[in-house]
């Protein structure tokens, strides 16, 4: 028995939970027809109320990532999903977002892996890469484990969103799932009267509201290297009314594409950053995930080439059979089947490479318009001497743009400036500000 309490307290202190339960299953079995065992499980109940109550909670989050029910798509571009919802009877604003994260070149096979559990564990450098630089400070209170602990975040909204400060004190913890190829960390707003082994929450910071959020993000890394991440969100800012403008920076993307955009960004610089300097000096976080996710990755592996090498010599078998003799070996009717099958492979073919033509053609297209894009901007800089109007309609872009994307993804932002000051004349031909006027619609809000 003291075996399977050890193998339980070093699963919890790995922050393994479902291999911590499975520690938790065997004890209580062993309690069950042993006095001792019994009175044991009882001391340390609280213990593994807390790891079972993980498990729930984790399940849970990544049972709703993985859902689409309930779910509006709000955008769909460039490789990242983003998925609304308001949850009915409830004040939360309930977003998703999912990208899978290519593996680096010549870097290590769990390089993205790393860098992508890195941007979330190293808390007080999350300020960097948050969307609108909203994010003013996330200070770690307390380490629980060594990916468990008590945070507090601070949020100053901007000038243009007519709500005060935020705070939120957070319980993050991160779940090595390295079993599953995989890592979330859980986080969650911990109420005024929590306190847990001598850790009580602080009181609001003067000139803070406190707000309620919980979520998750996912990490799961596949066989080549490249990474699956998934981040939920359930956000109550505490109002009384949710302004339109908030309301449709979330249902319209805007925050979540940006949120991913700064990853990608931040995972492409990761050599040599901030992030990587803080996991070089702290192995003892870091190491041992990374040498069992390689265990991990290298049994899949193998088991993947074995799998191939069955599958190789199947296919060779099959190609033989149909390169001997046909007279003897196929009837008239297989010859038919076999004479259909390689009409379908050309016809498969075929179509392969209409697509492969049909991409090249796309390709070309984006990358002649990126290219008109450049001259365009460059046209801009160089055309000091334009007329008042002109100057006047880029200054009202740059505004209603910058305004925009606070509500939508930059790309459509960029759009729809486009659109909006395409007619725009002053009314003062001096070109008086004061004699313009814009009235925005975006999507009917």
């Amino acid at each position: 028995m003291a075996s399977a309490w050890e193998a339980f307290d070093k699963a919890v202190e790995l922050d393994k939970p479902y291999e911590a339960e499975r520690c938790a299953n065997e004890l209580e079995a062993i309690a069950s027809t042993n006095h001792e065992a019994a009175q044991e499980l009882d001391k340390r109940k609280d213990a593994v109320q807390r790891v079972r109550e993980d498990v729930e909670e984790v399940t849970r989050l990544l049972s709703e990532i993985k859902s689409d029910e309930g779910w509006t798509k709000s955008y769909d571009k460039k490789g990242i999903t983003v998925h609304f919802k308001k949850q009915e009877g409830t004040p939360f604003l309930v977003t998703k977002a999912a990208k899978v994260f290519p593996a680096v070149p010549g870097k290590p096979i769990t390089y993205t892996f790393m860098a992508l559990v890195s941007l979330f564990a190293e808390v007080e450098l999350m300020p960097k890469y948050f969307p609108r630089g909203l994010m003013k400070t996330h200070e770690t209170l307390k380490e629980e484990t060594k990916f468990s602990r008590f945070t507090r975040i601070r949020i100053h909204p901007p000038m243009l969103m007519p709500i005060s400060n935020r705070e939120a004190i957070i319980e993050g913890k991160g779940f090595d799932m390295t079993e599953r190829s995989a890592m979330c960390i859980a986080f969650k707003t911990l109420a005024q009267d929590f306190s847990r082994d001598g850790f009580t929450v602080p009181e609001p910071g003067s000139g803070y509201t406190r707000m309620e959020l919980s979520g998750a993000y996912y990490v799961e890394i596949r066989p080549d290297g490249s990474c699956l991440f998934e981040n939920i969100q359930f956000l109550d800012l505490k109002l009384s009314f949710v302004p339109p403008m908030i309301l449709n920076a979330l249902s319209k993307g805007a925050l979540p594409v940006e949120f991913m955009n700064n990853l990608t960004k931040q995972v492409q610089s990761y050599e040599n950053s901030d992030w990587e300097i803080r996991v070089a000096r702290r192995p003892q976080i870091y190491e041992d995930v990374r040498i069992r996710l390689e265990a991990v990755l290298t049994s899949m592996n193998r088991a993947a080439s074995s799998g191939e090498h069955d599958e190789e010599d199947d296919n060779a078998t099959y190609y033989t059979a149909q390169d001997a003799d046909e007279d003897e070996i196929l009837d008239e009717n297989d010859r038919e089947e076999v004479e259909d099958d390689l009409v379908d492979d050309r016809s498969v073919g075929q179509s392969a490479e209409r697509e492969r033509q049909e991409g090249k053609r796309v390709s070309r297209r984006e990358s002649e318009e990126d290219v008109q894009s450049d001259l365009d901007e460059d046209e801009r800089e160089k055309d000091i001497n334009a007329p008042p109007e002109r100057k006047l309609r880029w200054g009202l872009r740059g505004v209603l743009q910058s305004v925009l994307e606070f509500v939508i993804p930059e790309d459509e932002a960029d759009e729809y400036a486009d659109k909006a000051t395409a007619w725009i004349e002053p009314v003062d031909r001096r070109c008086s500000v004061d004699g313009a006027a814009i009235v925005i619609l975006v999507d009917g809000t």
